[in-house]
């Protein structure tokens, strides 16, 4: 039998409704929505911005606000923006003293949107474009279900929609981490909403009383795995992470430090922030366990490295492992902040993959086996 193609989501422009609502049913509707601030991060990034910006004013979410989280940009972002889009007044934009990276921009707003009463996070990067209806579908999962701490919305390839970006994350027991389903072709198998154990900082909801508990993304990162270590929190703190496959958003997958010296420095902050979050998150009680899974995955990266003669590789695995004896103290102390907070439990552990991989071996764009 032949199998009846797959349709690619719509994320181009809203199809009007075809049934009246009365001025007053909307307004009743919109003042029981929750307020919700899609935080777009961005540096010089303005050729990304027209098909993220369209996307979201095209939401018919009526409590929103779309806010350009500019990094101190130097390409005009904020003038195409306000010129642009600045005639909604769902749109703002908030300039950052400075560069302050993803993980500090995105704190930078979240505090922004927390004084002005946000209720949800979606935090957004700027290469993205959304479906018509993903914040009615996020927002309607979460209010369904109010353990949910944070969601993953399905992401596509931006010129492949029919292949996975990302239907939220997994992680192996030596830190590394990687989206379910990258590069696999979307079906029905991906359209079954469920818990995972953390999602991509490229694009997610998050419930904003639960970082009363967690505290904000770890700065000390500066990008990779600190949206991972906030999730672990979140499951820390006794909410759940599930996916949202309903909603979906299209993403521009490695648009930034993709190549060249930004590959290789993609690769340091990658390898040195699995030695971050397992120092900051990962049970003490399972060291036995933990230690030799690192021993080997270690090994065989230097293998590979010495294999492919790319020494630069063997010179920031030695790197990776000073700064990670380095960080100790301040992973201790951390560790010591969240038992008096009382998260520091352990909850996401079930979700660890045991074996010692660095990538599932799912040939997608710049996957590694």
């Amino acid at each position: 039998m032949e199998a009846t193609p797959r349709q690619t989501p719509d994320i181009s422009e809203p199809r009007p409704s075809t049934k009246a609502v009365s001025p007053l049913a909307i307004l009743r509707h919109a003042m029981n929505e929750p307020l919700v601030h899609v935080l777009v991060i961005n540096w010089n990034g303005r050729e990304h911005l027209e098909a993220c910006f369209t996307s979201l004013l095209a939401q018919p979410y009526r409590r929103a606000r779309f806010v350009l989280v500019d990094n101190a940009s130097g390409d005009g972002s904020v003038e195409y923006v306000q010129n642009a889009f600045g005639h909604d007044p769902r749109v703002e934009v908030l300039i950052c003293p400075g560069n302050l990276g993803w993980s500090g921009g995105n704190n930078f707003a979240i505090k922004h949107a927390l004084e002005a009463g946000a209720e949800y996070l979606f935090l957004l990067n700027n290469d993205t474009a959304c479906a018509g209806d993903v914040l009615p579908k996020l927002i309607a999962m979460a209010e369904a279900r109010p353990e949910l701490g944070a969601l993953a919305p399905k992401m596509l390839l931006f010129d492949q929609p029919d292949r996975l970006n990302s239907a939220g994350l997994e992680c192996s027991i030596i830190g590394a981490a990687w989206d379910r389903g990258i590069g696999q072709p979307d079906g029905p198998e991906w359209d079954a909403p469920g818990p995972c154990i953390g999602v991509c900082g490229g694009a997610w909801l998050i419930r904003a009383q639960v970082l009363e508990k967690t505290g904000l993304l770890p700065e000390d990162f500066e990008i990779y795995l600190d949206d991972l270590d906030l999730c672990l929190r979140i499951w820390n703190a006794g909410y759940e992470i599930w996916t949202c496959p309903e909603a979906v958003v299209r993403h521009k997958f490695s648009a930034t430090l993709g190549e060249g010296k930004r590959f290789r420095r993609k690769y340091f902050l990658n390898t040195r922030n699995r030695f971050y979050l397992m120092l900051r998150n990962f049970p003490l009680g399972q060291l036995p366990r933990i230690a030799p899974a690192v021993l080997r995955g270690e090994a065989k990266a230097i293998g590979r490295a010495l294999l492919d003669r790319e020494l630069w590789r063997v010179s920031v695995q030695f790197t990776a492992w000073i700064l990670a004896c380095r960080y100790i103290p301040r992973a201790l102390a951390e560790r010591k902040r969240r038992a008096r907070d009382g998260i520091n439990t352990c909850k996401f552990w079930h979700l660890i993959r045991r074996q010692p991989l660095f990538s599932p071996g799912i040939q997608g764009p710049d996957s590694e086996a």
